[in-house]
């Protein structure tokens, strides 16, 4: 028993320690997509990038001093890479500072909010999900949730730091939306922190259900997840448009920009998202039968995603209760 229990923590310590060592995969990433933008920000390529975004992601590289490895050589190996981040991070602001053009396009404009107070929405929101994550995490229960933050502060920081990612992506997707295209320096930046945001991901996912798998799975481990599968949820969508270019090679040397053509900007520039829906779909609406056909698609369709919903979450208290 002595031997099993043995080789049991050998497993758990071997586990954590490749799960260490993919983490610093994406802190590399990170530091490299922040180097390469540093660099184009030097030669003037960062006309059409979001200072938002630089300053925001930057902020989130200072968040990963709380969430170090308990293992003192590779909290000082990730300590290295947070500092050279942010160092690589503060260049590429204050090249884009003084290159960019984009001239308040980048703004998340909310009707009543004044454009400079707009600025702020994507730290708000970044704090009012991630607090309302961990109440989830904590089945709904405040004196729990503050209990858990304070006994755990690293899985907290973790999950800020992932909505933060997530929502300073805004600000540089909608400026690309506004141009109607993409920079080649948006471009490699965007598709460098997809890739990481989707890596890290299946990451963590893998590693939840090796905790499945051994019965140690907690429901607090969502709280974190949640916000890397907005992160990456995001960025999906211009993913599939960068691999579904005939010259995806091109893009990702730079060697182009990417257009985004009227099916993906918009009809018009001056049409909003809804009234291009609401133009797509009225060859539909204009029968009784078709638009019958059209509710009750949409309805099955709700239904679906509410029973999936249902059936995940009794799946996951089924599992706690085991």
């Amino acid at each position: 028993s002595s031997q099993a229990s043995s080789l049991c923590q050998n497993n758990l310590t071997s586990s954590s320690s490749t799960y260490s060592e993919r983490m610093f995969l994406i802190n590399y990433m990170e530091t490299m997509a922040f180097a390469m933008l540093a660099y184009d920000a030097y030669k003037g390529r960062t006309k059409h990038i979001s200072l938002q975004t630089c300053l925001a992601l930057t902020l989130s590289l200072v968040l990963g001093t709380f969430n170090l490895p308990r293992a003192w050589y590779r909290k000082i190996h990730k300590l290295i890479l947070v500092f050279a981040g942010c160092c690589f991070g503060s260049l590429a602001c204050w090249g884009v500072s003084k290159d960019t053009e984009a001239e308040g396009e980048d703004n998340l404009t909310i009707p009543g909010v004044p454009p400079r107070a707009s600025q702020a929405v994507i730290y708000v929101s970044a704090l009012i999900m991630g607090l309302l994550s961990l109440l989830v995490a904590c089945r709904f229960s405040p004196s729990e949730t503050y209990n858990f933050m304070f006994a755990d502060v690293q899985s907290s920081v973790c999950t800020f730091q992932n909505f933060l990612h997530a929502f300073a992506l805004l600000p540089q997707l909608v400026l690309c939306r506004r141009k109607h295209f993409v920079s080649p320096a948006a471009l490699r930046f965007l598709v460098l922190l997809g890739t990481k945001h989707l890596y890290e991901f299946i990451t963590d996912a893998y590693v939840s259900y090796q905790h499945y798998q051994r019965g140690k799975l907690h429901l607090h481990e969502f709280s974190f997840m949640s916000g890397d599968f907005a992160a990456a949820l995001i960025l999906l969508d211009f993913l599939y448009l960068v691999l579904a270019d005939e010259g995806t090679l091109l893009l990702l040397l730079g060697c182009k920009e990417m257009e985004l053509q009227d099916e993906e900007a918009g009809c018009e520039p001056e049409a909003t998202r809804w009234q291009c829906i609401l133009k797509k779909l009225q060859p539909f609406l204009e029968s009784s039968k078709k638009r019958h056909d059209v509710v009750m698609l949409c309805a099955s369709g709700i239904v679906v995603v509410l029973l999936g919903v249902q059936l995940g979450l009794l799946n996951i208290y089924a599992c706690l209760a085991a």
